[in-house]
């Protein structure tokens, strides 16, 4: 159940982002089974690999910028709707 997962997060198409939920769905899952095949594989919570995943699509996006392109609205197309907190992602 993870390894599709790795699959398609960073492919999938619509919206810059998915949810756990979104991700559970795709799957036909819960959350709860979701979380406990992450746990059993020893990975990250889905969550914490979701947001690496957008953060990884943010630093690429921000490589291929123009010098106009701002840091903020990157991180709102990629799901960082919280800014305090995708700054302390960043770092």
């Amino acid at each position: 159940m993870v390894l599709p997962m790795f699959w398609f997060a960073p492919m999938r198409g619509g919206r810059q982002w998915l949810t756990v939920v979104d991700v559970a769905r795709e799957l036909g899952v819960s959350i709860r089974t979701l979380q406990t095949a992450f746990q059993g594989a020893g990975r990250d919570t889905p969550m914490a690999f979701l947001r690496g995943v957008r953060m990884a699509r943010v630093r690429e996006a921000l490589l291929n910028a123009t010098a106009s392109t701002a840091v903020t609205e990157v991180a709102l197309q990629h799901g960082f709707l919280h800014l305090g907190r995708f700054s302390v992602s960043a770092r």
